[in-house]
């Protein structure tokens, strides 16, 4: 048996043509503060960034022992993905063995894009945000 949990709506519903703030106030009500923090919301960035593995927002982590990168639409990261393919071996024998090589510590900032206030982590080549 399934459970559908209704939101506590805190505020008004907007009627049709409502400003944005009316809209936004509605929207923000229905989000529980749990969920927020547990989501990796930065209220003074006004930026999301959900935790590797996060029930409902997280991505996959990669399935080699010691890796802690995020698997993006292949069956392991990227990097893992590239050692795989150079050592010749088969996936189930690839992920039996622990990651040794060194992850890059990657710089992180403030997105240059005007008015973006959202972080980047890049070589420094390119020091926008996912977005940009």
């Amino acid at each position: 048996m399934t459970t559908h949990l209704t939101p506590i709506i805190t505020a008004p519903v907007p009627e049709h043509g409502a400003s944005d703030d009316e809209q936004a106030a509605f929207l923000w009500s229905m989000i529980e503060p749990d969920f927020l923090k547990g989501a990796g919301w930065n209220a003074d960035r006004r930026v999301l960034d959900p935790p590797i593995g996060h029930p409902t927002l997280g991505g996959r982590r990669c399935p080699v022992p010691g890796c802690i990168s995020p698997v993006k639409g292949l069956q392991l990261c990227s990097t893992c993905s590239t050692r795989r393919r150079a050592s010749g071996m088969s996936q189930e024998e690839f992920v039996k063995i622990p990651r040794t090589a060194p992850y890059r510590h990657l710089p992180t900032g403030d997105c240059r894009v005007a008015a973006c206030e959202r972080p980047w982590t890049d070589s420094g080549s390119r020091p926008v945000c996912r977005s940009h």
